[in-house]
């Protein structure tokens, strides 16, 4: 066998080891396993540039044609610039919450790919649990929520914290109040 055949085995093995691994990851879709997907896709982005590298490219006339690693690199990098300024630089990606920071937000479904990717736990490898996200929105340990642990995400990343609730809904019963006595106030003074 030839350098061709060689070159082409190559990048044939790179090419099914690179979509093992994407189907790998793609499998793992619980937020407990958001770590591990991450993980994989990047040991597939170490393949593709090896794949990248090994220069094994035909075109439709069975010529060698070489790609150099240094021409995808400087396109790539155009590519990046152009997706940060759309994504704010992709910040907080894969970040991992401080524990003298803020929380940033609950959002509905905790994924480091997602707008905000700081859903990691501060110490441990994981994504944060339900628990831990009604937690940071003030519900009590003793609330309940129902369904998947999607539908839970949901439930905690679309709900008014009940603090906040409850300031909000004291003061609009005081402003309901006094409006109403202030009503009742001038129909006597009539």
């Amino acid at each position: 066998m030839g350098e061709r055949g060689v070159k082409t085995a190559t990048a044939n093995r790179l090419r099914g080891e690179i979509k093992d691994l994407l189907k790998e990851a793609s499998s793992l879709s619980q937020p407990s396993t958001f770590a591990q997907a991450a993980k994989l896709r990047r040991m597939a982005a170490v393949k593709e540039k090896e794949l990248a590298n090994c220069n094994s490219c035909c075109n439709s006339t069975h010529s060698i044609m070489f790609i150099h690693y240094s021409v995808v690199a400087r396109f790539l990098i155009v590519l990046l610039v152009f997706s940060l300024l759309r994504h704010n630089q992709w910040k907080g990606l894969f970040g991992r919450l401080d524990w003298e920071g803020n929380f940033p937000t609950s959002i509905t479904d905790p994924q480091p790919m997602g707008k905000v990717g700081m859903c990691f736990h501060p110490d441990q490898d994981k994504i944060l649990t339900v628990r831990e996200c009604a937690r940071s929105q003030g519900f009590a340990d003793s609330y309940q929520f129902s369904g998947t642990v999607l539908h839970k995400h949901r439930q905690i990343g679309n709900a008014v914290p009940p603090t906040l609730a409850y300031a909000l809904g004291t003061k609009l019963k005081e402003a309901i109040d006094s409006k109403r006595l202030s009503s009742q106030e001038r129909q006597v003074a009539q």
